[in-house]
């Protein structure tokens, strides 16, 4: 019961079970102590609500912490937890009723109840409380880093238009502050992602950073921002559409140089690289299209050995990618690292085919099919030895090779065909070297 026996006064009642409260926090008993608080809130004499706040603050502190404590790998903990987050987060939305006309103590609550309901996994509520801060609570201390947080976790949540609004926000309203700063390169990335007019408004914005356009200068190359800066431009002109951006791989070749001298010990430097070997390979074939164009000979000839320079600048970068991550361990590596890596294995070879370096080809070829013996690059790697061995009339290795890719293709199961993207079924594999075996190689 919530009143005391008659005869027992009860705010002495209120403070003993207070006092018990805090014991049992010091004694790491957080589960029993939110209880208490919560007892010691409900003794509280009616109209007072500093200390209704004050004991409200406190459940809502040992929840949050029985709730971090009781995190674990099963569905259940995790599940627990959840509940408690969100107990913690509803008793902090509470506390804002009492506290608001403190407007630095409210906003305070609504940002740990956004805490709460981040860690429940709760997103759009975490998103809620902070527009709700940001709405009644102008004049607070807090209020430009819930706008940052706004805008973050709705670039996270892939709510561009609400993102660009606050970063956009943000730059205007505190500009020059560090959430403005640092608010310039992911407001580039929204106009980018949403596409339409915004794209050049976004480039223009990371233009201004990376190449100092700006009435005042913004960063240097050892802030974060430039360097953030400039990795998403290279990665726009890598990726750009080229009726948009005429001359997106010469320009993306420029920036990812640019990167990786700047930044050779970056921890992306490998997909860095592995862009860069990319964008040469691209600019070699476009090279080779014009070399077939080419008015006259002279031409024909520059545009080909233009285009070999740069194949050859796409195999030296392709084999650094491998030298970086066939150096780690494997179980280290992201899947996009793993792939990165065994296409930088493919990619080589190919490089040195298109060099017409038959020989080299065919030892990088091998290298990848031993290397992905039951995966599908193992069988596109035997067809190029085949390929290499007929370029150059090696008939008998040719025939080798391919009943060396016959057996490959049998060991492999069909699935691992269909886990790859863009790969062709077994079938199709099967079928061509039917075909090949019964036609012969000459």
């Amino acid at each position: 019961s919530e009143t005391p026996p008659t005869g027992i006064d009860r705010e002495s009642v209120r403070v003993g079970v207070s006092t018990i409260a805090e014991m049992l926090m010091q004694d790491r008993r957080v589960a029993m102590a939110v209880e208490y608080f919560d007892l010691a809130r409900r003794l509280v004499a009616q109209g007072n609500q500093h200390l209704q706040a004050y004991y409200l603050s406190r459940q809502a502190g040992a929840l949050s912490e029985l709730a971090a404590s009781s995190t674990t790998g099963s569905g259940e903990g995790r599940a627990g937890a959840k509940a408690l987050y969100l107990r913690a987060a509803e008793a902090y939305l509470s506390l804002v009723g009492l506290v608001s006309v403190d407007e630095a103590a409210a906003a305070a609550a609504l940002e740990k109840a956004a805490d709460n309901f981040d860690a429940a996994g709760e997103a759009d509520r975490a998103l809620d409380s902070l527009m709700r801060l940001v709405r009644e609570f102008p004049e607070a201390p807090g209020r430009v880093a819930a706008l940052h947080r706004i805008a973050r976790s709705a670039h996270e949540m892939g709510d561009l238009d609400r993102a660009i609004a606050a970063y956009r926000r943000i730059i205007t309203v505190y500009a020059r502050t560090p959430s403005a700063l640092q608010s310039y390169v992911p407001l580039a990335d929204c106009l980018i992602r949403r596409g339409g007019d915004g794209v050049s408004e976004g480039v223009g914005l990371l233009l201004d950073i990376v190449d100092d356009r700006g009435p005042d200068p913004l960063f240097s190359p050892q802030a974060l921002e430039y360097r953030l800066a400039l990795f998403r431009l290279a990665d726009y002109y890598a990726d750009a559409d080229p009726a948009r951006e005429p001359g997106h791989i010469e320009k993306a070749i420029t920036r990812l140089e640019d990167a990786i001298a700047f930044y050779p010990d970056d921890p992306q430097i490998a997909r860095l690289r592995f862009q860069l070997a990319g964008a040469y390979r691209a600019s070699a074939e476009a090279l080779r299209e014009d070399a077939k164009a080419g008015a006259s000979e002279l031409a024909r000839a520059d545009a080909q050995r233009e285009a070999d320079r740069r194949l050859e600048k796409a195999l030296f970068e392709y084999d650094l990618v491998v030298k970086l991550l066939a150096a780690e361990d494997t179980s280290a590596l992201s899947e996009l690292e793993r792939t990165r890596l065994r296409a930088s294995y493919q990619y080589r070879g190919d490089c040195l085919f298109d060099l017409g370096r038959y020989d080299e080809a065919i030892v990088a070829y091998r290298e990848t099919a031993w290397r992905y013996e039951n995966l599908p690059a193992a069988i596109v790697a035997m067809m190029q030895v085949v390929q290499c061995h007929q370029r150059v009339g090696q008939v008998e290795e040719a025939r080798a090779a391919l009943a060396r890719l016959g057996w490959l293709l049998r060991k492999t199961p069909a699935s691992a065909f269909e886990g790859e993207p863009g790969m062709s079924s077994k079938a199709f594999w099967e079928g061509l070297v039917a075909r090949l075996e019964r036609t012969g190689i000459y």
